[in-house]
């Protein structure tokens, strides 16, 4: 099913009161055409007296792309409503997916019996029609200093353009180049500036595993 904003609600209603003990606001939930990702929290930091900081303006966003099983998309939301209860309270993580949010994840898995991942995981029957179509990448991945890494996808064409500015524009360790035709990355825009698009280690090392290294001499800057 294609996901909708009346399906959402209801059921962050039902998780809310079953997995939260109805302790979480309304919010703003909203339908987006991303093909990068299946669900996102957004919100804003505000600064209030004495310098305190506190997270306002909460949305939901779940994109309309895919098209998923009605459970896979309960396991979405609630996933997105784990940051959504973090954020809220303002409660200090060792990182996006760290020790707090595992916790409350491995807790409803075990009591409701969820199947609910770190990661957002579709089938190739749940890609976009548009994006299933094979076509050949190029993928710079960047380390960054605390270990963590992302991916710049583009054109052969725009390779060394981004090469010279992801440097300029992002404080990284160490750059590899690699050419793949992989589905899972004709979810990202072909950047034509320097982008990076932070990625779970575990979905980088299951589709790079299969990808060609290269060099930009390869790839014709030289």
């Amino acid at each position: 099913m294609k996901m909708t904003i009346t399906y959402a609600a209801q059921r962050f209603a039902h998780f809310n009161a079953l997995c939260f003990s109805g302790a979480l606001p309304d919010v703003p939930i909203a339908l987006t055409r991303a093909t990068t990702f299946l669900g996102k929290v957004r919100y804003r930091r505000e600064r209030r007296i004495f310098g305190h900081l506190r997270n306002v303006d909460f949305q939901i966003r779940l994109s309309s792309e895919f098209d998923l099983p009605e459970n896979e998309w309960d396991d979405v939301i609630i996933h997105e409503m784990i940051h959504y209860h973090i954020a809220l309270n303002n409660l200090r993580d060792t990182s996006t997916h760290g020790v707090v949010f595992r916790g409350i994840m491995d807790e409803i898995n075990r009591k409701y019996d969820r199947h609910i991942t770190v990661s957002h995981k579709t089938s190739p029957e749940a890609t976009p029609p548009r994006m299933a179509r094979e076509r050949w990448h190029c993928i710079c991945v960047s380390k960054f200093p605390d270990g963590t890494e992302g991916i710049t996808v583009c054109s052969e064409a725009m390779a060394p353009r981004i090469e010279r500015g992801l440097p300029q524009n992002y404080h990284i360790v160490s750059r590899k180049w690699y050419v793949s035709n992989d589905l899972y990355f004709n979810r990202f825009p072909h950047s034509r500036l320097p982008r990076i698009y932070r990625v779970t280690a575990s979905d980088l090392q299951a589709h790079i595993a299969t990808a060609v290294p290269t060099s930009l001499t390869l790839l014709g800057s030289g």
